[in-house]
């Protein structure tokens, strides 16, 4: 499933939300109407909230189908928000604020740069193993779109590396681009095991690409 839409009229689909195969967090000015859209088509149960007042879910928040990782600016509001899902939740320390940016996730393994600090329970909150390796960006969260099925990587990056992300992660992958050009994938898109949720100046190469690499 393949849906091409805007949030709130911004084609940066990844900055505003994050998914998994079950849940489904957004940013408070995505409508309504989108989201109920997203939930139906893509099979997840989902919320609407802020994180630290900011509707930049997707840069804030890391998650996967057991847990999520978020700063720890969020205020009490915010907090019984998201525990609302059922799902563990950790915090990151105050020097790492876009948990969505530095780590990427599915219900396999969690990939961080070695920069980004160690958070000794981020693999209880995820229930899965955290690798540290350097691919050549700090940001693996905007870097690759990525779920239980495939990923798809930000085009600059090697065939050593994509390989290397794809034994990591137990998935097949491949290079592309989302709104007509743009390299950094998770902040156009968001996607999970059936489907993804695209911005509207996407291209119809660049879809063909997506669907590839996502194997849906």
């Amino acid at each position: 499933m393949m849906l091409q839409l805007d949030f709130d009229g911004s084609d940066f689909i990844g900055i505003y939300g994050r998914i998994c195969d079950k849940y489904g967090v957004f940013g408070s000015n995505v409508p309504d109407a989108t989201i109920k859209e997203v939930e139906k088509n893509l099979g997840i149960e989902a919320i609407k909230t802020t994180i630290a007042y900011a509707n930049i879910i997707g840069s804030m928040l890391a998650m996967n189908s057991n847990g999520m990782m978020v700063n720890n600016f969020i205020n009490e509001k915010e907090k019984k928000k998201l525990e609302a899902l059922g799902l563990n939740i950790g915090y990151t320390a105050s020097n790492m604020n876009a948990a969505g940016n530095v780590i990427l996730v599915n219900d396999k393994r969690a990939l961080v740069h070695p920069k980004v600090p160690k958070l000794k329970d981020m693999e209880d909150v995820f229930g899965v193993e955290v690798v540290r390796e350097d691919i050549g960006f700090r940001n693996v969260g905007m870097v690759f779109a990525l779920t239980n099925k495939g990923v798809l990587c930000h085009p600059d990056l090697s065939d050593e590396k994509v390989k290397m992300i794809e034994e990591l992660f137990g998935v097949k992958g491949s290079w592309g681009t989302v709104n007509h050009g743009m390299p950094f994938v998770g902040c156009g898109l968001i996607c999970n095991s059936k489907g993804v949720v695209i911005g509207k100046r996407t291209t119809r190469i660049e879809m063909t690409r997506i669907q590839d690499a996502l194997d849906f």
